[in-house]
C-alpha cells in the first residue's frame, strides 16, 4: 500500500461521528488533504443533500462547569494543543426539484444559480454555429418570438438546440419593433400590448409543442423589460398576458426593482435577474449602451462580476461602489461581442467558485 493511502486509512480509523449521525472527516484528515484551509467551508453529504459547515477553532483548555471540552476530545488528540475543525451548523438545503405552487418564487441560494442568454435573434448566428456554441454553456434560453427578431424557422431551430443541450426554454417577447430591435418604446394601449405579448407567447408555445418541448419562463426584451421595472401598467399588462397563456410560467425581472413585487402580487412565480456583461450604475440601473464601459466584453470582467453576484450578492458599479443584488439568474446577451466565449468563461468561474448551475 502506498504511503498516502496508508495515511488516509489510518486517519479514517479516527473519523469522528457527530450528531446528526453522519460521518465527517476529522481535522487531521482535512489538514492532510487540504492543509490549513482557514475560515469556514461546506462539506457536502450525500444523504438528503445535507451540508455541515465546519470552521477552524481552537480547543478550550479551561473546561466550563457545564461540559468538559478537553475530556470530549478523542484520546489520541487530548494532549495535542492547537486547532480543529468543528461542525458549527447543520441545515438541509431546499429541494429545488420539489413541485412549486402557483405564486411561489424560484429562489436559489448562493450555492446554485441559473445562467441564461437571449437566443434566436440572428439567423446568421444560428447558421454559423455561434448560437449552438453559446447554448452549450448556459442553462436557460430566452427565445425571440418574432416581434423584435426571429421567425417560425429560427424559433424551431433554437428550441431544437435547447432540447439537444437540455436547456430550459423561455419566451422573449418585446414591443413590436423589428426596425429598432425592440429597443424603442412603442406607443400602445395596455390592451394592445397584452394582446401582442399573448400572440408572441402562443407562437413560441406552438413551436415547442410540435417538438415535444415546454416553455418554462418569460423574460421581456429590451425597452419592454426596462418599461416594466417601475411596476406600473406596462408590468401589469405583461403579467396579465403571462397569466392568460400559462400561469405556471416564471416571469423574469431585474433584481431590486418594483416589477418583481407586482408580478408576485398578481400570482406569478418570479425569478430576479442580474447581468454578467453589463455595467451597473449606483442606483441599480444598467449603464446606458451609448456610454463608455457599458458592455463588459472582457472574459475576466464578466466572469468576475458573475462570481460576485452568485457568491457575494453584489456588483461593483461604474462609480466604484458596491451594490447589493440578490439574483436567481444571470444573463449574457447573445449580441455581445464574443458572447459564447464570455458564457463559457462565466460558467467555468462559477463552477470554480463552487456554484451549482441550475436551470429555471
Amino acid at each position: 500500500m502506498c504511503p498516502s493511502l496508508r495515511s488516509a486509512r489510518d486517519l479514517f480509523r479516527n473519523a469522528y461521528v457527530a450528531w446528526p449521525a453522519r460521518r465527517i472527516l476529522w481535522s487531521r484528515l482535512l489538514q492532510h488533504l487540504w492543509g490549513d484551509v482557514g475560515g469556514a467551508f461546506p462539506v457536502t453529504l450525500a444523504r438528503y443533500g445535507a451540508r455541515i459547515l465546519l470552521q477552524r477553532r481552537s480547543w478550550n483548555q479551561r473546561p466550563c462547569p457545564g461540559h468538559n471540552r478537553i475530556s470530549r476530545r478523542p484520546e489520541w488528540d487530548r494532549d495535542r494543543p492547537g486547532l480543529y475543525f468543528g461542525p458549527i451548523r447543520f441545515r438541509r438545503r431546499n429541494n429545488l426539484f420539489a413541485t412549486r405552487n402557483q405564486g411561489e418564487d424560484f429562489d436559489l441560494n448562493r450555492f446554485a444559480i441559473d445562467l441564461n442568454a437571449d437566443m434566436g435573434e440572428s439567423p446568421g448566428q444560428l447558421a454559423d454555429g455561434t448560437d449552438a456554441e453559446l447554448m452549450r454553456c448556459i442553462t436557460s434560453a430566452n427565445i425571440a418570438c418574432g416581434a423584435h427578431a426571429g421567425d417560425l424557422l429560427t424559433m424551431e431551430q433554437t428550441v431544437e438546440l435547447a432540447r439537444q443541450n437540455k436547456v430550459a426554454i423561455g419566451a422573449h417577447p418585446s414591443y413590436p419593433d423589428r426596425a429598432g430591435f425592440g429597443r424603442r418604446v412603442i406607443s400602445l394601449t395596455t390592451d394592445e400590448l397584452q394582446a401582442s405579448i399573448v400572440e408572441q407567447l402562443n407562437m413560441l408555445r406552438g413551436v415547442a409543442n410540435r417538438l415535444n418541448a415546454r416553455v418554462t419562463h418569460v423574460k421581456p426584451h429590451g425597452a419592454l423589460y426596462h418599461s416594466c421595472n417601475n411596476g406600473g401598467e406596462i408590468a401589469r399588462a405583461v403579467a396579465r398576458a403571462v397569466l392568460a397563456v400559462d400561469a405556471n410560467m416564471l416571469l423574469v425581472g431585474q433584481a431590486g426593482f418594483p416589477c418583481l413585487n407586482v408580478y408576485r402580487q398578481m400570482g406569478l412565480r418570479i425569478a430576479s435577474e442580474a447581468f454578467a456583461d453589463r455595467k451597473y450604475e449606483a442606483d441599480g440601473t444598467l449603464r446606458g449602451r451609448s456610454l463608455p464601459g457599458a458592455m463588459l466584453d472582457s472574459l475576466e470582467e464578466a466572469a468576475s462580476q458573475a462570481a460576485e453576484i452568485a457568491t457575494r450578492k453584489r456588483v461593483m458599479t461604474s462609480s466604484g461602489t458596491a451594490l447589493a443584488i440578490d439574483a436567481a439568474t444571470i444573463c449574457i446577451h447573445s449580441d455581445t461581442k464574443g458572447a459564447a466565449q464570455i458564457a463559457c468563461a462565466v460558467r467555468e468561474r462559477l463552477i470554480r467558485s463552487h456554484v451549482r448551475l441550475q436551470a429555471l
